[in-house]
């Protein structure tokens, strides 16, 4: 893995411009079209799990759907078109549960409109990105692509329909594996051993994101698989161990597919994913 040299700093001083160089893990290579742009989640919606597993879906609809002054205009059957379903009046249909996610999210302060959100209206509204800011500051977030999205949102497996849970358990897990910052710190000289010191894979049971998100375990096992599908993200189930005469389940490890920052493509593919899995169940079994 070869170190590149970027030029990350800029001082004058006096009539004299130093030039101060570092050295970045990877070579950055610009993404274009959809796959540039990019919007942040705040973990206080992803984690909230009394609220409906739409929630990701609809907040994501509002961040691709503001305007320069963050105004938004739409209705309950354009969400529920843009989630890949067909509006349903009825009292437990999906328009019911858009509308009850609507609003929560005016309730929280993401999104402001007059009024109630119902299934007739056309509701300007108003995006209110300060909030959004304020809690990524204070806490963790998901960084999603426009292209990401889509592409779940697209998804049209066999058996599967769900495709708002699958970009909540995206969402969750672009929150919680962790990211290695590009630009080595003074005296980092070794790619390898920062990626082994800091593998940017994130192991748990499914139980604990199910439980976290407010889902079924069997649709956190169905959207990961559909996810995996989709090479947005990589996972091991690491084999079941016996402890004291019983058989104990093990933590699955997570890694993303591909590693991008602010519009750039870092790294992706086998030669990225299976070398974090790979450090990552190394530091386990260390520690355990």
């Amino acid at each position: 893995m070869k170190i590149c040299d970027t030029m990350h700093v800029v001082e004058n001083i006096g009539m004299e411009v130093i030039k101060i160089k570092t050295k970045s893990e990877y070579d950055a290579q610009e993404l274009k079209g959809s796959s540039c742009g990019y919007f942040v989640i705040p973990n206080s919606v992803i984690s909230a799990s009394d609220a409906c597993d739409k929630r990701v879906a609809v907040f994501s609809y509002f961040s691709m759907r503001r305007g320069l002054d963050y105004g938004i205009m739409f209705t309950i059957n354009s969400i529920v078109k843009w989630i890949g379903k067909k509006p349903n009046r009825h009292a437990n249909g999906i328009n019911a549960k858009i509308i009850d996610t609507v609003e929560y999210m005016k309730d929280e302060g993401y999104v402001s409109f007059d009024g109630n959100a119902d299934n007739v209206s056309f509701i300007e509204a108003t995006f209110n990105m300060q909030a959004v800011s304020d809690e990524t500051r204070n806490d963790g977030y998901a960084v999603l692509y426009v292209d990401e999205v889509k592409k779940i949102m697209d998804y049209d497996g066999d058996g599967f329909s769900n495709n708002e849970a699958a970009l909540l358990v995206f969402a969750y897990l672009r929150m919680v594996i962790p990211r290695r910052r590009n630009n080595l710190m003074p005296g980092e000289t070794s790619i390898e051993s920062r990626r082994i010191k800091s593998p940017e894979a994130y192991d748990c049971h499914l139980k604990s994101i199910a439980e976290c998100l407010g889902i079924s375990e069997r649709m956190v096992s169905k959207s990961i698989e559909v996810l995996e599908e989709l090479d947005l993200i990589r996972f091991l189930h690491r084999p079941k161990i016996k402890k004291n005469g019983k058989w104990i389940t093990q933590t699955t490890i997570f890694s993303n597919f591909y590693k991008r920052e602010k519009g750039y493509l870092l790294a992706s593919g086998k030669e990225y994913y299976m070398a974090e899995i790979e450090n990552k169940r190394k530091k386990i079994e260390m520690f355990s």
